[in-house]
Formats: C-alpha cells, structure tokens, sequence
C-alpha cells in the first residue's frame, strides 16, 4: 500500500480508502448483514488501508458505530473522517454534531472533520469559525469539505481553519471536477478525495452498460449536485 500527505496536515492516508457509507445497507446498498461489514473493515485494515471516510449522516451514525466496532483494536493507528450534515452547520448544530460523531466512534478526536454539502442558509464563516473551535480544543484535527465548488472553497481557503481536502464525485466516466475545482485544490495544496471513483462498479466491469446500474433517486441527487458544484459558483 502506498500512502500520501493529505493536502497540508500531516496525515498520510492510503492512496485507497475505505469509504464506509455502503457498509449500513439501507435503501441505497440493499440489505447488508453487520458481520460481512464488520469483516470487511478489518480485512481493508489488514491489506494496508488506514483511512476510513464516513458521516454522521450514513445510516444516522451507524457506519460510525460500525467502524469502532470493526476497528477497535486499531482505533489509534487509523485516519477517520466524518462529515457534519448540510443542515447541522450552525455553531451550535455543529457542536452537537461533532460530540455525537465522537460518542458513535468512540474516539476522543476526529482526524478530519469536514462539512458534508454547502449550506446557502448558513453563513460558511460561522461553520468555519465553529471548526477552529473544535480543533482549537482537540476535538477535531484537521478541516475538509466535500461537495464544494470554486466560489465556496475560495471562501474557506481564506478562513483561520482552510480545508485540507474537498471530496467530490470524480472518475472517468465524470470529469467535471477537472474545469475549476482541480487547478484550484492543486494551486492551494488541497487534496481530492473522490467519491464513487468506479462510478457504482460501471468501471470495474459489475455492470456492462450503464442502463445496467440501478436507478436511485440518491445516486441521480449526488451526481447532479455535483455536476453542480464543478460550474462556476453561481449555484454554490
């Protein structure tokens, strides 16, 4: 496994991460036994990966839960990322947020905290201001975002708390990312998590056309947005 600085903290994550949202089943993912999850996380462990990217938001905090469970023997050696929801950015619905993120994971800081979509209803400056405050009393180590556009991520690049990363859906088949949000994040040092980097196993031979992957209104939502996000910031 190789591993790499995560944009300017001192986090060296694997070049593959876990991402932990499927791992709760649900409407999305189909039915999902806990112990093939469970399974899985330790056997991504043992193969060399040691970053975990979940949110408060797969399955309510499940996939958190699930991760102290699979991991607990290896809670100190792993990188883990959550993400607060859209609609818990004010201050104090942070504070909450990131407290039960906490008591989910059973860990006493976040490697990375990062804010799941932007928010036009709540100034990014607060949630920003909110962030440093948790990393100024150890709650989280380090900021990202995901789901971010040019106009937003210029405007947390400015702020005491600059994101370290910006996860956003990315691979072949989707290339928008590469317009404006690229040049930026590599002109700032930020990393790319991508997300959905098979587009749902359509690259990874699953399925042999795209009309073979099943339909769901979250995959349509979560392309779309980001298509979104990659344009210039008018709808950011």
């Amino acid at each position: 496994m190789h591993y790499r600085r995560l944009g300017k903290s001192d986090l060296k994550v694997s070049v593959v991460g876990f991402g932990c949202w499927p791992i709760v089943g649900g409407f999305n993912w189909g039915e999902q036994a806990e112990k093939d999850s469970l399974a899985a996380l330790r056997k991504a462990y043992e193969l060399g990966v040691n970053f975990f990217d979940t949110a408060e938001g797969y399955g309510n905090g499940y996939s958190e839960q699930l991760i102290a469970k699979g991991l607990s023997a290896h809670l100190d050696n792993v990188i883990i990322a959550s993400k607060v929801s859209k609609n818990n950015l004010a201050p104090s619905e942070m504070r909450k947020a990131c407290e039960k993120s906490l008591r989910h994971l059973n860990r006493e800081y976040i490697d990375l905290y990062q804010i799941h979509w932007p928010n036009p209803d709540i100034r990014l400056e607060d949630s920003l201001e909110c962030m440093k405050e948790l990393r100024d009393e150890g709650k989280i180590r380090f900021a990202g975002v995901s789901n971010f556009g040019l106009e937003s991520l210029f405007k947390s690049f400015s702020s005491d708390v600059a994101p370290v990363s910006n996860q956003v859906a990315y691979n072949l088949l989707f290339r928008a990312p590469e317009w404006e949000i690229l040049p930026f994040c590599r002109d700032h040092d930020i990393s790319i998590l991508p997300y959905c980097p098979i587009m749902q196993g359509l690259l990874s031979g699953k399925y042999n056309s795209p009309e073979a992957v099943p339909e769901d209104r979250a995959r349509t939502r979560h392309f779309s947005s980001a298509r979104t996000q990659a344009q210039p910031d008018q709808k950011s």
